[in-house]
């Protein structure tokens, strides 16, 4: 269970391919919850058997074979609660993956959300000017000046300069390469 964990965790965080093993992975994290619970009662019962076994022989000289006994009761006992802490550990690892996963896929949304707010603000004011120029005035500036299509043109495009100066100071503009840096 070990490596195909690995292999999930791998596949949860490739930012090419969307993780398509999400039954699997719930499936294998019900199954170490059930391997939780059967560890913790086994546990217990063992913990109740060597409990007995002490209180059977308390106060009476212990034989070797009760001994014995008693040694590999313990045995079982940490074989058990090493289980336990693997299980548990496992079940971390699972839940941080997805946590990661979760996380990255945020990151990347929030990455398109910049972009696409930066398109948006570079066309706004560009719509404005259309806006304003597009409406049925007889009288407007520049409407009737042989140079007023020229100087509009000039005008969306030192306001896109402006912008773009503007973004790029702030650090709107940067990408996700060289954020990793």
């Amino acid at each position: 269970m070990t490596t195909q964990l690995d292999r999930w965790q791998r596949a949860l965080l490739d930012p090419r391919r969307p993780f398509k093993d999400w039954m699997a992975l719930l499936d294998a994290r019900i199954e170490l919850r059930k391997l939780e619970n059967l560890c913790e009662e086994q546990h217990d019962a063992m913990q109740e058997l060597r409990d007995y076994f002490v209180d059977l022989n308390d106060g009476v000289e212990i034989s070797r074979a009760s001994d014995l006994l008693l040694v590999r009761i313990n045995d079982v006992m940490e074989h058990i609660t090493r289980v336990l802490n693997h299980a548990r550990r496992l079940e971390s690892s699972i839940e941080s993956a997805v946590q990661i996963h979760f996380s990255a896929v945020a990151h990347r949304t929030n990455e398109i959300m910049r972009t696409l707010t930066v398109i948006t603000a570079l066309f706004m004011p560009l719509t404005l000017i259309t806006g304003i120029f597009g409406m049925n005035f007889e009288v407007m500036p520049l409407l009737k000046n042989a140079l007023g299509f020229w100087l509009t043109m000039g005008s969306m495009a030192l306001v896109i300069v402006v912008m773009l100066v503007f973004f790029q100071r702030r650090r709107y503009l940067e990408s996700q390469a060289l954020d990793r840096r």
